[in-house]
């Protein structure tokens, strides 16, 4: 079990899990994490530097950094921000997800309209956000 916030010894790290976990704990400093747990291997995405850092390169772990536009704190904020813009637009796109990306982003995803739709969340958001439409279900019989 991981130390919490406030906790006198840091957590430790012994598996791309709890690295993670460690991630997911400082979300002004990091927007996300992708693991592969195949070759106990961590990409980080860090939008800032911090002492946490250095914890994750001496756990003996494959960890590597990437640079991220924002924090996850931001991308929560930006998550909301589209959410409310959604509800506001009428007629040519329907928001159907919402989704923080681990790199920095934020995916839209519409139907509809989505070439009108794109240069709306565009000129709101900038670069921040990814407008896709949205993913179909297919079933498979079988």
């Amino acid at each position: 079990v991981m130390g919490g916030v406030g906790s006198a010894h840091p957590p430790a790290i012994s598996s791309v899990e709890d690295a993670a976990e460690l991630v997911s704990m400082h979300p002004d400093t990091y927007s996300g994490s992708v693991v592969d747990e195949s070759r106990e291997r961590i990409v980080v995405y860090r939008f800032q530097e911090s002492a946490t850092d250095e914890q994750l390169l001496g756990s003996g772990l494959a960890v590597t950094f990437l640079q991220s536009p924002r924090s996850r704190t931001q991308l929560q904020a930006i998550r909301n921000s589209v959410i409310e813009f959604s509800s506001a637009q009428r007629g040519e796109s329907s928001l159907v997800v919402v989704q923080i990306l681990p790199t920095g982003y934020v995916r839209v995803e519409l139907t509809g309209n989505l070439e009108l739709a794109a240069d709306k969340y565009t000129s709101a958001f900038g670069d921040s956000v990814v407008v896709a439409p949205a993913r179909t279900l297919t079933s498979f019989a079988g």
